[in-house]
């Protein structure tokens, strides 16, 4: 009897139990089994080496399916609300930009002409809106609000100024009014527009 075979049967001596099906039965004959001398086989499917641990590959793709999903709608979401962020910074710049004009003009009793033409940030008001050089728009565009040749998003730019009246162009991201031509709008000692 080889080597392999002997331990087996002392096991078996041993506990008295063998592979006949799906579970462990009790042996009538011990000894006898034992005593053979044949290679073991077992009936029934193999018990596996460790019980169902980990997941399968399809039950990870869902989660990483879900998970992309969920991702992306969150950046969406999070996309609208940084764009009603940056419009509302644009609103407020242009509420101080027209308080500082109005303090201007009462001190003054004309705007200033000097500005006409320069982006807001380049004018000298900062004796009426300290930090003037700071307020620009929120996504930092290169080129100046230019009517004529509009590129969304743009820098605040003054159009023409005269004594009694001056024009601020500025962009938005979303419209002020659904009937609105752009997103291209003017401030104006009057309001707010949208650009011709």
């Amino acid at each position: 009897m080889g080597h392999v075979e002997e331990r087996l049967s002392r096991n078996i001596d041993r506990q008295s139990f063998s592979f006949v099906g799906p579970d462990f039965t009790p042996l009538e004959n011990a000894p006898r089994l034992a005593a053979w001398s044949g290679s073991v086989r077992v009936r029934g499917p193999m018990p596996r080496a460790s019980s169902l641990t980990g997941f399968t590959l399809i039950e990870m793709l869902v989660v990483m399916g879900a998970i992309a999903i969920f991702t992306t709608m969150a950046m969406v979401a999070f996309g609208a609300v940084r764009s009603r962020q940056r419009d509302a910074q644009r609103m407020a710049n242009m509420d101080q930009l027209a308080k500082a004009m109005e303090l201007y003009v009462n001190a003054n009793s004309k705007y200033p002409t000097q500005c006409g033409g320069l982006v807001v940030s380049t004018c000298d008001l900062s004796t009426f809106l300290p930090g003037i050089s700071s307020l620009k728009d929120p996504s930092k565009p290169v080129e100046a609000c230019d009517p004529a040749d509009f590129e969304s998003p743009c820098e605040y730019a003054f159009g023409q100024i005269t004594d009694d009246d001056y024009v601020v162009y500025f962009s938005r991201e979303r419209k002020l009014d659904p009937g609105d031509a752009s997103l291209c709008y003017q401030l104006k000692p009057d309001g707010l527009l949208s650009c011709p």
